[in-house]
């Protein structure tokens, strides 16, 4: 009778330990891999070059599970044509909306994103510090690091009407101590 019940508990615990889920795995989950992300993307602004086409994404963590991302082009030293997109999560995963699509998080690490969104997929991978590959539909586009993004709009509309060429120079400026 007492091996009987030794089995029988032995039972209801491995039953209990294989089927509970570490409560710290369920809550972190979707922030490790908004993380992932921001490890990848950051809080930048990025040139994006396409064959002769330039767009500009910036992206900007909002909360744990929230990244904002504005897509725009440059004409006269100004933003046109913007975008705005959103990273987020629901309990269905995580989403990056874009104006007309919605793409899935089907993988990501340190180093990479895959998005898919029906038979499209969308892959970003780190190539060098400030330099990331982005495929989509056999395309492949460079994306570059540029200076933050008040900085960038500031000097493209100074570059376009002094004539200089500032905004796309990719120097980090430190506050000087005088």
């Amino acid at each position: 009778m007492l091996y009987m019940i030794n089995v029988l508990l032995s039972c209801a615990e491995k039953e209990s330990t294989t089927n509970s889920v570490n409560k710290d795995d369920v809550v972190l989950m979707p922030v490790r891999l908004m993380d992932s992300i921001q490890h990848l993307f950051g809080n930048e602004n990025w040139r994006i070059i396409s064959g002769k086409d330039t767009t500009y994404r910036y992206f900007s963590r909002q909360n744990d599970l929230q990244i904002h991302v504005y897509q725009y082009n440059m004409n006269q030293g100004d933003s046109i044509q913007c975008s705005f997109q959103t990273i987020r999560y629901t309990p269905k995963g995580i989403f990056w909306q874009q104006s007309a699509d919605t793409f899935q998080l089907i993988h990501a690490t340190l180093n990479s994103n895959k998005w898919i969104h029906g038979a499209d997929t969308m892959f970003f991978r780190l190539l060098y510090s400030g330099c990331i590959e982005h495929q989509f539909k056999g395309k492949n586009a460079t994306m570059n690091r540029t200076i933050n993004l008040t900085d960038f709009l500031i000097r493209s509309r100074y570059d376009f009407l002094h004539g200089t060429h500032y905004a796309d120079d990719t120097t980090k400026f430190k506050h000087s101590s005088q």
